[in-house]
């Protein structure tokens, strides 16, 4: 398949491109500047909020599939920058349904952020209020590309894994500082099921060649699990026995922007599609394999 991924160079989109240059796609990424030559995809250097790029773009290329996985996931950023936030997190993925044949593949990475965190275990048809612009915004993007596209599949999730090229993810913010051996605490209070990349792209490579399933869909680990538990899960695959680390409530915490606290999702519907949701012990084993 001729495949277009957007963000290629972020935490899933690396991922991904692995996974499906091994099975023999062709993956176009967008790229917003020139980068070094990868061997899994080629590069389109662009922007991908304006929309001259994605009319360039579609004119010269046919896809069969579009992969949306470029976001601002920047809490702060989006919070003082809203119009760039809209930007790239729900106008750039509307561009992209209107330009794409309708009868193109198209997947949308969306965020368990939609959610407040008061209740958790939430379905497809939960009502959503998010808390942040963040979460507003990609909200707003499911929206715009469900109306354009009623055939298009928006992915519930949150991911985790290393090699961001921020370097700050919660894995690797966890893993350096167990490593370090430094003090710090974990939220025993706030609940997900959170995907490692590596499981997230693979559920996305089954979905590409599954077009009747559209809409909304709850993608995750088949855990529910705290942020506490969740280092404490990484602290017990480096071996480190008694990690300095202390269980705290978000309760206490003065966040800004303000977080959902139980964003856990219900898997039902992504099982009766013939998904098994994955293990976080499977996950976090695989991260912190050499």
């Amino acid at each position: 398949m001729n495949i277009l991924l957007t963000g290629g160079t972020g935490l899933l989109g690396k991922t991904l491109a692995r996974l499906l240059s091994k099975e023999q796609h062709q993956i176009v990424a967008i790229v917003r500047k020139k980068t070094a030559a990868n061997p899994f995809f080629e590069t389109f250097e662009g922007d991908l909020t304006q929309i001259h790029t994605l009319q360039n773009l579609f004119s010269s290329h046919r896809f069969d599939a579009v992969l949306h996985c470029a976001a601002n996931t920047d809490l702060r950023f989006c919070e003082q920058n809203p119009n760039q936030a809209y930007a790239i997190n729900a106008q750039a993925a509307q561009n992209l349904c209107q330009l794409a044949d309708p009868k193109t593949r198209f997947i949308h990475l969306s965020t368990d952020s939609v959610f407040d965190g008061v209740a958790g275990n939430y379905t497809e048809k939960s009502l959503t209020n998010p808390l942040n612009h963040y979460a507003k915004t990609k909200l707003e993007g499911e929206k715009l590309v469900l109306e354009t596209n009623p055939n298009a599949l928006v992915l519930r999730t949150n991911l985790y894994g290393t090699g961001s090229p921020s370097g700050q993810t919660l894995a690797e913010w966890a893993i350096q500082n167990l490593k370090q051996n430094n003090v710090i605490s974990g939220f025993a209070d706030v609940y997900f099921n959170p995907l490692n990349t590596t499981q997230l792209a693979q559920i996305i490579n089954k979905l590409i060649e599954k077009p009747n399933i559209k809409g909304i869909l709850n993608v995750g680990c088949k855990e529910f699990i705290s942020k506490y538990d969740f280092v404490n899960l990484i602290a017990q695959q480096l071996n480190i026995t008694q990690p300095n680390l202390n269980p705290t409530s978000i309760e206490t915490a003065n966040q800004y922007p303000k977080r959902p606290q139980n964003t856990t999702l219900n898997l039902d519907l992504m099982q009766t599609h013939n998904l098994t949701p994955p293990s976080i012990h499977a996950g976090i084993k695989a991260l912190l394999m050499p």
